[in-house]
């Protein structure tokens, strides 16, 4: 079935460049292009979640900017919303016919959803194109992965990375590839066995440092080429933290400048353990660190970067991981800037920086402090290590070879190269997960040439251990639960501060209410009333938007309560205030705040009431929310009704689960009931509940308990069962009209379908044929999924 368009469902939202309002009262401290190189930088790490985050902060700051489209098709298509990425495909393809970027995610989502005459126009657009082969080929290795052929489709999708390393649809496809494959545990099993990179994880130990290492067994070996400041810093640390496990501090200078070189003289007469050697021309790192080994006769030796700032036990920490098991080889810590190991915020959220200023920032000694506190002493198996700071077993070592300085001259690969080596002859690499190094990175070596050395390493370690084992290895790296839990506990050390708002931000107020019970979440007025509510009908709309965007049908859906006569107060409720918001939601509102989340519906409702308190003035006020998706029909009957009735309470919906209770998407009171103290009381003492099931208990079942109570105790359901099934509902038990009756409320004028309903399923109530009964009143079912999409996403964890 293919999902055509009935209608237009913004047809008459105004455009926004007309906006008063535009992007300028939307000013962040990050740009929209900020937002999309963020957004990108997370693709190449495949973390398509976080991507589709900034792309969509990026929109939401420049809607007119061409390319966000594109990158917003490919995201959604990353997180299983096709409907979605064909959607932006085409709006990216509308302003640039020839984007191949949006034609391929066009070919694979019209595939996706089964339309294939778009399926079809994408797949000749690219093989009509010059140069787009492998995009065509990409396509066809798709498929395969659908049809669950995995194995053969990641082998083809590896050779196609290791031939185009720079091509992000290849490395993602890989990704989702072997996610899949996951799924079904014997065949991954069978897959990362037969590349060698299967090991059991054992359990945790109690007492992680039963034995420390014996007096002067271990050596540190530090390769320096200028950057004297960091390695000033570096020697101070070891000093600092010194361990009588230390034999030798080998420096090895790769042909430094004059000022670095005369500090290391002084340093090696000054200090008896420091062994200084001298290379006679700039070797690169690899030839360093052997020739410092040559000279090491220890039984473990440390490759230490000069540009690194070691912490307390960090050695002797390194040593007991190393020493655990006498198969390991090699060891290394946490970080913050070191390929898989790094628990740094930045790694999870590379915006971070933009808003660490409003968080207390720890010292390294607070982060190594930080690391041991949640350490669960695992340290777990890895197929692959930094070499920013690697302890390893020498007798390992030399067993397998040592370094490959052919292949890797001047490093960058040569340890992952090293790892895969000693896993072939049965040693394995083990993560410290209760020791942290801090790395500076980068500090000895110009970008371009570091770009060309990665490059040049990468299809190096390709030729010798295959693409595909190697992705294979950071796939599992990426994926080790010890680095994502220590990621999570650092994160969350600075997320507990208490919540800033944005001072660049244009708004009339902000703030945070307090109540008996506490603070309430934060809180930005975007737009003011510029209305008297006094002899107006208005309505509170609450919505769900972590990535400050409602969905089309939400949109839609606020544009027909303005169109009924209704002024709009909205609250988008997010993770933080510190987001831009899209514009269209200025437009289809009288009034706009963005509100921290917490406390569910009703605590947003709490805070629109103390925040405006003149609305109790108001001639009728309405309280809805976005779980609906609609409406499908006019709501001008609905309102009528309600208007005519003018009963004290009302609502559209009931419902007798655990109860008789109104439905909360939709209802409230009229003028003589609103100035009723009860009814004010009733709002003044609600708090943020943290669990759902207490906001349905207090407060939902609250306001049906209240109608008796007011001045005005008539009440009005529009689609109350009695009207609707000819029962009293509270002569029945367990029913709730909006799922189990989805489709007899839609025949007899309900404009709603319950969002949850369609994303989740409820129970064993049929909705296989949702497409056809939405449709035959007047859906637009592309526009559904895509609401059901969005709010899938917007379940997700994102770290802005």
């Amino acid at each position: 079935m293919q999902n055509k368009r009935n209608f237009s469902l913004t047809d008459k939202i105004p455009d926004i460049s007309q906006s008063p309002y535009g992007v300028t009262l939307m000013t962040e401290d990050q740009s929209a292009t900020d937002y999309m190189e963020q957004g990108r930088s997370f693709l190449k790490r495949s973390l398509p979640t976080d991507a589709h985050a900034a792309f969509c902060l990026a929109e939401n700051l420049s809607p007119q900017l061409p390319e966000i489209n594109a990158l917003l098709s490919m995201t959604s298509l990353l997180l299983n919303a096709p409907h979605k990425a064909m959607d932006h495909a085409e709006k990216a393809l509308a302003i640039e016919p020839g984007n191949l970027d949006a034609t391929l995610v066009m070919a694979n989502a019209a595939r996706r959803i089964g339309d294939k005459e778009a399926a079809e126009k994408a797949t000749k657009a690219l093989t009509d194109v010059e140069g787009t082969s492998l995009y065509y080929k990409l396509l066809i290795l798709q498929d395969a992965l659908d049809l669950g052929d995995n194995e053969v489709a990641l082998s083809e999708i590896a050779t196609i990375c290791e031939d185009h390393p720079e091509n992000v649809h290849a490395r993602e496809l890989f990704a989702i590839g072997l996610d899949s494959l996951s799924k079904d545990r014997d065949r991954f099993d069978a897959l990362i066995d037969g590349l060698g990179l299967q090991f059991q994880q054992e359990p945790g130990v109690p007492t992680p440092l039963r034995n420390r290492p014996a007096i002067a067994t271990i050596d540190i070996i530090i390769p320096i080429y200028n950057a004297l400041g960091d390695l000033i810093t570096c020697l101070e640390s070891i000093r600092r933290w010194w361990s009588p496990a230390i034999h030798r501090i080998i420096l090895v200078d790769d042909a430094s400048n004059q000022d670095t070189a005369s500090w290391l003289d002084s340093q090696a007469q000054k200090y008896p353990e420091i062994l200084l050697i001298r290379q006679s021309s700039n070797r690169g790192f690899t030839p360093s660190i052997i020739e410092g080994l040559a000279q090491s006769n220890a039984e473990f030796s440390v490759l230490l970067n000069s540009d690194t700032i070691v912490t307390a036990g960090w050695l002797d920490r390194l040593w007991a991981a190393l020493n655990r098991r006498p198969t390991t080889a090699l060891a290394g810590p946490f970080s913050n800037n070191s390929y898989f190991q790094s628990i740094s915020p930045d790694v999870i959220d590379p915006n971070f920086a933009q808003h660490a200023a409003n968080f207390t920032q720890p010292d390294v000694d607070q982060v190594s402090a930080l690391v041991l506190a949640n350490s669960r002493f695992l340290t777990p198996r890895v197929p692959l290590l930094s070499g920013f700071c690697l302890m390893l077993r020498r007798s390992a070592y030399d067993l397998v070879g040592g370094f490959d300085v052919q292949r890797f001259p001047e490093g960058y690969w040569e340890v992952q190269d090293l790892c895969l080596r000693l896993l072939d002859i049965g040693f394995d690499m083990v993560i410290a997960d209760d020791a942290y190094v801090h790395h500076i990175g980068s500090s000895s070596i110009i970008t371009e040439r570091r770009h060309r050395l990665l490059a040049d390493g990468l299809q190096q370690i390709y030729s010798q251990h295959s693409a595909l084992r190697l992705l294979c290895a950071e796939w599992l790296c990426r994926r080790v639960p010890e680095t994502l839990h220590h990621q999570q506990a650092w994160y969350q050390q600075f997320s507990n501060a208490t919540p800033q708002l944005n001072p660049k931000r244009d708004i009339e107020s902000a703030g945070l209410r307090q109540t008996k019970q506490g603070t309430r979440q934060a809180f930005d007025i975007l737009k003011s009333l510029d209305f008297d509510p006094t002899d107006e009908e208005v309505c509170l709309f609450v919505l769900h938007a972590p990535l400050g965007q409602a969905s089309e049908y939400t949109l839609h859906y606020l544009q027909k309560l303005r169109e009924s006569g209704l002024k709009l107060i909205v609250c988008a409720v997010a993770d933080t205030t510190a987001l831009p918001v899209q514009a269209r939601l200025f437009l289809t509102s009288d009034a706009l705040i963005l509100r921290q989340n917490g406390g569910y519906d009703f605590a947003a409702w709490a805070d629109m009431l103390e925040i405006f308190p003149n609305l109790w003035h108001s001639k009728r006020l309405f309280f809805a929310n976005d779980s609906v998706i609609g409406p499908f029909q006019s709501l001008e009957p609905i309102i009528s009704k309600i208007r005519n009735q003018n009963s004290g309470f009302f609502a559209l919906s009931e419902c007798t689960n655990t109860g008789y209770h109104a439905q909360s998407f939709f209802f409230g009171w009229n003028a003589t009931n609103l100035l009723c103290e009860g009814l004010q009381k009733f709002w003044r003492d609600v708090i943020c509940e943290a669990e759902k099931i207490d906001v349905i208990l207090n407060y939902e079942y609250g306001i049906s308990k209240l109608s008796p109570n007011l001045p005005d105790r008539t009440q009005q359901i529009v689609f109350g069962m009695k009207t609707i099934f000819c029962v009293d509902p509270r002569q029945m038990s367990c029913i709730n009209p909006t799922h189990n009756s989805w489709k007899y409320l839609l025949s007899v004028g309900f404009p709603f379908v319950k969002t949850d309903l369609l994303r989740d399923g409820a129970g064993a109530i049929d909705t296989s044929d949702w497409q056809d009964v939405c449709q035959s009143h007047g859906a637009d079912i592309g526009a559904v999924h895509r609401h059901i999409e969005t709010s899938r996403i917007n379940r997700l964890k994102f770290r802005f």
